[in-house]
């Protein structure tokens, strides 16, 4: 999604940051990439469905001890995750 939505679109293409830090417990994932000013037409703008599959799979693993969180700003897009660390 990343790349589809954020990075191809761009003429001069982009960057996608990717960022991994432990809290307590839990593993935070962070990965940003550039929002398009003017998004083409010809461009499928998106349904959200394969956020909403990775919700349902962090929640079908994790429960509710798991969170996926998309926003924009500053012109950039986030999705962060948080999941519990597993212990083996």
């Amino acid at each position: 999604n990343a790349i589809y939505h954020g990075i191809e679109p761009l003429l001069t293409g982009g960057l996608i940051k990717i960022e991994l830090w432990i809290e307590r417990d839990l593993l935070n994932i962070m990965i940003t990439n550039p929002v398009p000013e003017m998004p083409t037409k010809a461009r499928h703008k998106g349904n959200k469905i394969a956020m909403d599959n990775i919700r349902e799979r962090l929640a079908q693993h994790f429960g509710n001890k798991a969170t996926l969180q998309a926003f924009e700003q500053f012109g950039n897009y986030h999705v962060k995750i948080r999941m519990p660390l597993i212990k083996g």
